[in-house]
């Protein structure tokens, strides 16, 4: 079955956002800079549904690193990839927050 472009256009630029979240871990919370001037340049890039599924995201994944525990089997950072694989497929058919 051959993919749309649209998934192949989709999966280049996720594979980029990987990277430069790479990146951005490997460099440290210093090299982020300003929270207010991040939030502005989101604000200028995506749409408030957009903001609100990255919030919802994000929330969801710190729920699950809270209940994290050693004695699970599997370390944080797997656990941390198998949540983001999950939110990335994750098709929410209704507004998350209305």
């Amino acid at each position: 079955m051959m993919k749309n472009v649209n998934d192949k256009e989709y999966e280049r630029e996720l594979e980029k956002a990987r990277a430069e979240y790479k990146d951005l871990m490997e460099r440290g919370a210093e090299d982020v800079g300003d929270e207010d001037d991040f939030d502005e340049l989101m604000k200028e890039l995506y749409t408030d549904e957009e903001l609100s599924e990255f919030d919802l995201r994000a929330r969801f994944l710190d729920a699950i690193l809270k209940a994290y525990d050693e004695n699970m089997g599997i370390s944080r950072e797997r656990l941390v990839e198998i949540t983001v694989e999950f939110l990335e497929n994750l098709k929410i058919k209704e507004p998350a927050l209305a």
